[in-house]
């Protein structure tokens, strides 16, 4: 097994880095990500993600994914500026985007503790910014607490955004996606195609998880056409208006779950309107 963990600098065919911080290193995965600072430049910070592959589609896998994120602008991921290769080891050198964890941010506060019309807010610009993905023809199919940023002026949440699109540019595999918040048919329900209502599936559990504080405990019913139960009562301290929001965008069937993240952010607009 090859160790990922890089202690103090890497370099690459045409700089070096200097390892600024850890920000997580996993062995089952073959995964490592690093805040690094070039050595000529020590007031430039960049991400670096470090990928094992073993085989060939390993390496597709990782090229599509560089592919994905140089089709997007700034404004929406990191992009990619360099990529080499150490033995069965990828470094792909990236944007640094400082900023919290979506799920760093919720753990560390309680529910009580972040107002509602926040909570509203901080939603609306996710949902905005999936949307900006969706205009661009690529799905995340990722989307998760952990790979939402958000940059914060004072006290408050002034932009956000997605990382980690690793799956966004693949083939479909038998499962993709993070357990709970991926999609039924990304799992379940492997003969419907995937969709920007696959991504808003994702981004409703992540909504619920902002919301409440958790995601839905969801399980398919015998045979794989619905939820086997309704949903729980997590819900029920909610105002009306937002419950049938989460609802809509979560149901099992794709077709008839809402189809567009922009009608989720219009939503939570008018929402937020109406409690202020």
């Amino acid at each position: 097994m090859v160790e990922l963990a890089i202690r103090n600098s890497v370099r690459s065919p045409v700089a070096s880095y200097k390892i600024d911080k850890v920000i997580y290193s996993n062995l089952t995965t073959g995964r490592a990500f690093y805040k690094v600072k070039h050595a000529h430049l020590p007031s430039s910070f960049y991400g670096m993600k470090v990928i094992k592959a073993d085989d060939r589609r390993q390496e597709k896998t990782i090229k599509n994914e560089i592919v994905a994120l140089n089709r997007l602008p700034f404004g929406i991921t990191a992009k990619c500026h360099h990529h080499w290769q150490d033995e069965n080891k990828h470094f792909l050198i990236m944007d640094w985007i400082e900023g919290t964890p979506l799920s760093e941010y919720i753990n560390s506060n309680t529910q009580s503790s972040i107002l509602l019309q926040q909570k509203i807010t901080i939603s609306e610009k996710i949902a905005r910014k999936v949307h900006q993905l969706h205009r661009f023809r690529l799905l995340h199919r990722d989307i998760k607490p952990e790979n939402i940023i958000l940059q914060f002026a004072g006290r408050n949440v002034a932009d956000v955004y997605l990382i980690d699109f690793g799956s966004s540019n693949q083939s479909r595999e038998a499962e993709e996606g993070s357990y709970h918040f991926r999609s039924p048919e990304q799992s379940y329900a492997r003969n419907v195609r995937l969709s920007e209502a696959s991504d808003v599936f994702s981004l409703c559990q992540v909504l619920t998880y902002i919301f409440t504080g958790s995601h839905l405990e969801l399980e398919p019913n015998f045979d794989m056409t619905d939820w086997a139960s309704e949903f729980n009562k997590q819900f029920s301290s909610l105002p009306n208006q937002l419950e049938e929001l989460l609802r809509k965008g979560l149901l099992f069937k794709a077709h008839s779950r809402t189809q567009q993240a922009q009608t989720i952010a219009n939503q939570l607009r008018q929402i937020s309107r109406i409690i202020r």
